[in-house]
């Protein structure tokens, strides 16, 4: 019976296991590389007098076990509690019982044990000669072996960790005792009106200090000052072990239900505790006193040892049945009539203190079976009352700041509600007035977009036409043309079938306005001029580009170009020219109107300022003018990395024995600096046919000898000097690309002809009932299937829009043929496998 009463202050079995679980996971290096042996003799150096050893997990074989039970005899004369755990044990010694006489607890889980032909009875009747041995931990096949092992461990108060029925313990002459469960039930805690998680933390803090309290009662002083291990690597465990016990022991520890137990009690309290909160029902008067009574019953027929004579107890437990008698009656008065109205803080507070009396009355019978534990049980009570005055007091300070906060909202809402309305309505009436503002600017906007595209096609028109007075272009650039180049980069990515003119004649005037006129490479065929405009001229100040700046625009230019043809394939967009494309991809850069046109305007000067001694300047100004197909650039690229690998091939033969380093460093040096004679003659023997090469080399000299001429003017010439004829690689680079793209434009010079007579609007686009004409034109034998195909494929989207370069491209292989016929001896054709035409 005191078994039972105790059980409520007892250590939580599943947390207890648990905690040695976790703590038996994480094990040192030392205590892993160590055999059990070699373990057993560290422990006896450090602390000989220890009571607990745990050989888990050490794989002891049979052999191992007969040498570790001597050592165990010889050392550690007071061993208590023994775990042999996930082990290869398969019997123990029939003197095991004599070997250790005041072996407590011993566990054998997860061994090699065979219980058949009386392998069972046997170690039962090992284990009789344990004389103190209350706690077993066995793994067993069937109930009927745990029977035959109860039967001959009559003493046994423990077996795999769940405690045995009392009536083995002679309480059988108590059938109205309360039973485990129903003590689990009456000593739940007041209906409090406080969180679950709150309700929760006197309970865990009371199992918590009732455990360290066990610890520190049993643990040795020796211990205290030996090395800390892991439950399962170590051999001293740091924790007690949950199914340890005996006469010397804790036997509060004894009380523990089996885990499905706990846990099927532990959930039906929560939620009963979350059934209570959420119905906001509480436990009736009568149903309280009589969950009370039964625990004062507990407490009457518990046995105190025989410490304390029949009549003190009869007097102590008068005065208890008077005061319990008293807040009962205290109770009944202060009971609500209506069941399901809250308790009063009153009534809380009366049961509280009811329950504080019969839990001192509990702590005074326990001090007399064990004054250690008396005391904890005490100190326990008292840290509850603090901890739920504690909490009393939060809540009151909780409660006083909500309703201070609510008292303040209340006061301040309606001032800033009109406060909020007014700035609601200011933000409104400033949309409003934005909103009018944008679209005042929208007509505004429209009203000139349309007058410019009118002006746009009176010019178009004049041109096309030849009607009008023609001035040549010696004026400034006006604003009205300004407007007019504007409303086609606008329009150029949108309108895909719209044209946008830039002639000669314009870009020749946007250069005059701040530079001489560039003659291009080819004379143009109409002469710069431009028309009156109509509106009043406002000069304006074309900015300056250095070469640098020119080149990176470009090569911006040329990649951007590149992506949008590729989306072009994918996402079906129309295609562009050159020009359309700069000024989109202006327009996407800067945005703005204004932007646009200055840097369109300083992108043609630059560009023709510097085509005479830029071959990129020149390239750009030839693609923008439509007299050069993007291919163009591709054969530049490969021209390029042609020279470079026949520089390390010609470096390579005439230096065999050097390494690659050396060979590149080489190449490096010459297009950083200068190329001898024997290099770049050499090259342009190995990379062109004979009279290209020819022509080439006398190009390349006469552009050496103008270097040194002027070199020789900075510095005194030496006599008798033999004449050098090198020259810087970008020099020679410039020869090659110019001769390519001189020869390119030759090569193309009839099909721009052919086009511009059927791109009336000079736009660079034709449609494709033109582009059929050309094709017709060009290649007359040319079948009409491969015609179409021609067609679909460069205007694969109907968008009705083929370019000069992608129709050049098309058509490249007639006009080679074309100009074969016209000159036999073709000119720019190199001999090398990478090809740069």
């Amino acid at each position: 019976m005191e078994s039972q009463v105790l059980q409520t202050p007892c250590v939580d079995p599943k947390t207890v296991h648990d905690n040695e679980e976790i703590s038996s996971t994480s094990s040192s290096g030392k205590s892993t590389a160590l055999t059990g042996m070699e373990e057993l003799r560290e422990l006896c150096t450090s602390d000989p007098n220890t009571e607990r050893v745990s050989l888990r997990g050490r794989h002891l074989s049979q052999e191992d076990a007969e040498s570790v039970f001597t050592f165990l005899q010889q050392h550690f004369p007071r061993l208590r509690h023994l775990d042999l755990r996930d082990n290869d044990l398969l019997e123990l010694p029939q003197d095991f019982g004599a070997r250790l006489p005041k072996l407590v607890a011993l566990n054998l889980s997860n061994n090699s044990f065979r219980f058949r032909m009386g392998a069972l009875r046997t170690l039962g009747e090992t284990l009789q000669h344990c004389p103190c041995l209350k706690s077993l931990s066995l793994s067993l096949s069937s109930p009927a072996e745990e029977q035959v092992l109860l039967a001959m461990l009559p003493g046994l108060r423990i077996l795999n960790g769940t405690p045995l029925p009392s009536t083995r313990n002679g309480s059988e002459g108590n059938p109205a005792s309360p039973t485990i469960q129903e003590l689990q039930q009456f000593c739940a805690s007041p209906s409090v009106k406080l969180p679950v998680s709150a309700s929760k933390a006197p309970t865990d803090d009371s199992k918590r200090n009732t455990e360290i309290a066990a610890v520190t009662t049993l643990a040795p002083k020796a211990s205290a000052t030996g090395p800390r291990r892991n439950v399962k690597n170590s051999i001293r465990p740091t924790e007690l072990p949950t199914s340890i016990s005996d006469d010397r022991t804790d036997w509060c520890k004894l009380l523990k239900v089996n885990r499905s137990q706990v846990s099927k009690g532990s959930s039906a309290s929560t939620s009963a505790v979350r059934s209570d909160s959420t119905s906001n029902s509480v436990v009736s008067t009568e149903t309280f006193l009589q969950q009370l009574k039964a625990v004062v019953k507990a407490f009457h027929e518990c046995d105190s040892l025989g410490k304390a004579n029949g009549g003190s107890k009869a007097k102590l437990f008068a005065q208890l049945d008077r005061h319990v008698e008293l807040l009962a009656q205290q109770l009944k008065r202060q009971e609500p009539e209506d069941g399901k109205t809250e308790l009063s803080e009153a009534m809380l507070q009366t049961r509280w203190s009811l329950l504080e009396v019969c839990a001192m009355f509990g702590s005074q019978k326990v001090a007399q079976a064990d004054a250690g534990l008396g005391n904890g049980f005490g100190m326990l009570l008292a840290m509850q009352k603090q901890l739920l005055a504690a909490m009393q007091a939060q809540q009151r300070n909780a409660q006083a700041q909500i309703q201070a906060q609510a008292a303040t909202t209340e006061g301040s809402a309606p001032a800033q509600n009109q406060q909020q309305l007014k700035l609601l309505l200011d933000v409104a009436e400033g949309l409003e007035s934005d909103l009018e503002a944008v679209q005042q600017q929208l007509q505004q906007e429209t009203a000139r977009r349309e007058q410019v595209e009118q002006e746009n096609l009176e010019l178009k028109r004049v041109r096309s036409g030849g009607k009008g007075i023609l001035k040549t272009a010696k004026s400034r650039p006006t604003v009205a043309r300004s407007a007019s180049t504007t409303d086609n980069i606008g329009t150029a990515k949108t309108q895909p079938t719209r044209r946008i003119r830039r002639c000669n004649s314009e870009h020749n005037g946007i250069v005059s306005s701040s530079s001489d006129v560039v003659e291009d490479l080819r004379a143009p065929e109409v002469p710069a001029q431009t028309v009156a405009p109509p509106a009043p001229q406002i000069t304006v100040t074309v900015r300056n580009l250095s070469l640098k700046q020119l080149v990176d625009l470009i090569n911006c230019v040329y990649a951007s170009k590149a992506k949008y043809d590729a989306r072009t394939t994918t996402a079906g967009a129309p295609r562009e020219t050159m020009e359309q494309h700069l000024y989109t991809y202006l327009n996407t850069r800067f945005g703005l109107p204004k932007l646009i046109v200055d840097y369109a305007s300083a992108v043609w000067k630059a560009a023709e300022h510097f085509a005479r001694r830029e071959n990129d300047a020149a390239v750009f100004v030839a693609l923008l003018r439509n007299r050069l197909d993007e291919g163009f650039l591709e054969i530049k690229r490969k021209l390029q990395s042609a020279l470079v690998e026949l520089l390390r091939a010609f470096f390579s033969a005439r230096y065999p024995k050097k390494q690659g380093k050396a060979i590149a460093a080489l190449v490096q040096s010459r297009l950083d600096g200068h190329l001898h004679e024997d290099e770049w003659r050499n090259l342009l023997t190995y990379l062109y046919e004979p009279q290209d090469s020819a022509a080439l080399k006398r190009l390349v000299q006469q552009k050496a000898e103008k270097y040194q001429a002027a070199q020789t003017q900075r510095k005194k010439a030496v006599a008798n000097e033999k004449p050098n004829l090198s020259l810087p690689f970008t020099d020679f680079e410039q020869v090659l690309y110019g001769y390519q793209l001189q020869g390119r434009l030759e090569l193309l010079d009839g099909f721009r002809r052919a086009f511009e007579e059927l791109d009336t609007e000079r736009v660079g686009v034709i449609n494709r009932p033109r582009f059929v004409t050309l094709a017709r034109r060009l290649a007359p034998t040319k079948p009409e299937s491969a015609v179409t195909t021609l067609v679909e494929t460069l205007d694969h989207f109907n968008h009705d829009v083929i370019t000069f370069s992608d129709a050049a491209n098309a058509l490249l292989p007639d006009i080679r043929r074309i100009s074969a016929k016209a000159t036999p001896t073709s000119t720019s054709q190199p001999k090398t496998k990478k090809n740069t035409t």
